[in-house]
């Protein structure tokens, strides 16, 4: 009876011993998983926020130069101020991207049309640029060379050929000439820019090859997609005029510092080697951050080898007083049996 009562304790010490190891193991680890999530977690949300934050500016800084842009052109705040919102609601329903579209309109006045005739003409251009899949500000600028020379030339007949926009269709029948007199109308000098207009806008009002081009392409899985991205782009500059105050005013002090270290060499050197001294240190910081961890696994590895210690420390103790030498070689036998098993489980801590 008194062996069995032994036997029993000695299992239920090594049990025991088994289940506190577990959970030092089982604690260490979860400390270095809840520190390396935390980490990544902190990181990704501080990247993700300073991503969104530059998106934001980027885009608000985009249209405020698109804003200085046209004050130029225009020569009036309020005039530019009006000529971007006319150009944001024409481009929030068609294929084209505000800065595109913003593009042409600049082209336009610098050849020469006021801002609100831009503004009108960019809806034929953009139809005729839609229907021929061509870049509304290619067929803008071809439009600008023809009405700054005054008359259709044949390098620009050819360009507007080239991309498929149906003009010579267009001028014979506005012109009421067949087809193939075209050319030699056009080298002759016969086609002036008005009449190169009326053909040209005939192409996007009704029966026209073009008719309705913007609007046909902006039904299109492609176009949507390009309205959606240009009304996020217009959403993400609105937001980002909040935030630009503040990035000019950080720009503006960082290059004020830069200059200042310019003008300060030696304070700079001073500076570099203080920063140097500051990532040496931050170094330092994380291995004995990292050493930390390091520490906890190898204390619990000792604590779990003191625990065999002080089992195989109580069961001879047992042994002895209780029965003799003979016992003690039973206890020490069923140590030996187990520490297999107990040496698996403290030698896991120093992986």
């Amino acid at each position: 009876m008194a062996d069995n009562s032994l036997m029993i304790r000695i299992d239920a010490n090594i049990k025991e011993f088994r289940d506190k190891m577990q959970r030092i193991k089982d604690e260490t680890a979860n400390l270095e998983k809840g520190l390396a999530t935390t980490a990544k977690v902190s990181g990704a949300a501080f990247a993700a926020s300073a991503g969104a934050i530059a998106l934001l500016v980027n885009e608000s800084a985009k249209l405020e130069t698109m804003k200085t842009r046209f004050e130029v052109l225009t020569g009036s705040v309020a005039a530019a101020d009006k000529h971007i919102r006319d150009l944001q609601e024409f481009s929030a329903s068609t294929p084209f991207q505000l800065e595109g579209i913003a593009s042409a309109s600049a082209k336009l006045q610098g050849f020469g049309f006021t801002a609100d005739e831009a503004a009108s003409k960019l809806q034929g251009i953009g139809d005729v640029a839609s229907a021929s899949g061509s870049n509304i500000e290619e067929i803008a600028l071809i439009f600008g060379q023809v009405s700054a020379a005054g008359k259709l030339t044949g390098e620009r007949l050819l360009q507007l050929e080239e991309r498929a926009t149906g003009i010579g269709d267009a001028l014979a029948k506005t012109m009421n000439v067949p087809k193939t007199a075209i050319r030699d109308l056009v080298s002759s000098g016969q086609v002036d820019f008005k009449l190169f207009e009326k053909a040209f806008m005939s192409l996007s009002q009704e029966g026209g090859k073009a008719f309705n081009g913007m609007q046909k392409q902006s039904e299109t899985l492609e176009g949507r997609i390009s309205t959606l991205k240009d009304n996020f782009v217009q959403f993400s500059a609105a937001i980002g005029n909040y935030f630009l105050p503040y990035a000019k005013l950080v720009v503006t002090k960082l290059t004020e510092m830069i200059q200042w270290f310019k003008e300060h060499p030696a304070i700079a050197k001073t500076a570099a080697v203080v920063l140097a001294t500051t990532a040496a240190l931050s170094g330092l910081v994380l291995t004995v951050s990292l050493g930390g961890l390091a520490f906890l696994k190898l204390r619990a590895g000792l604590l779990a080898a003191r625990a065999a210690v002080q089992l195989m420390t109580f069961s001879v103790r047992g042994l002895m007083g209780a029965t003799g030498i003979g016992l003690l070689i039973v206890g020490l036998s069923v140590v030996a049996a187990n520490w297999e098993t107990i040496w698996l489980n403290m030698s896991s801590f120093f992986e």
